[in-house]
């Protein structure tokens, strides 16, 4: 099957709710029970508000919604934070997380980032590793107390 087209833009402040709708329908793709979704689902609200149209961006396939991509500055020089990649359900496993995730570099790197850091919901570290993330260490979660989740980091090198 043929990967399919996909454009990226800036979202409009009115779809923060689709945008979070569609996170919360990526996120059930992980076999989590109802009790877990019912917690994660205020840390899986798209922020577009808080990261700017800078922050984020909307893939869409033939012009409907097919995922969402975000990043913020992180704590240190140089280091950035992907703050969501979702992919809506029916679109997964056809690239549109490796454009969102180079496009996220990209924009990182622009922004001076040598390294954008990724705390992985762990059903997705074998994503990221394969896209050149590397494991750093266990984190605890923001959204689950007790819950830890891999920090994985991806160098900002220039692209070939």
């Amino acid at each position: 099957m043929a990967a399919p087209e996909v454009t990226l833009r800036p979202p409009w402040p009115e779809e923060e709710p689709a945008l979070t709708a569609l996170c919360i329908r990526s996120k059930r793709l992980w076999p989590y029970d109802e009790a877990f979704m019912e917690r994660a689902a205020p840390a899986l609200r798209v922020p577009i508000e808080r990261l700017g149209a800078e922050g984020i961006r909307v893939a869409e396939c033939a012009g409907e919604r097919a995922g969402v991509v975000g990043i913020e500055p992180g704590d240190g020089p140089g280091v950035f934070e992907l703050t969501l990649l979702f992919i809506e359900p029916r679109f997964a496993r056809q690239g549109i997380g490796a454009v969102l995730l180079r496009w996220a570099s990209a924009a990182a790197r622009e922004r001076g980032g040598a390294v954008l850091e990724i705390l992985s919901d762990p059903h997705a570290r074998g994503f990221y590793e394969a896209q050149g993330a590397r494991f750093a260490e266990w984190r605890p979660s923001d959204a689950i107390p007790g819950r830890v989740l891999p920090l994985l980091r991806l160098a900002l090198t220039a692209p070939a």
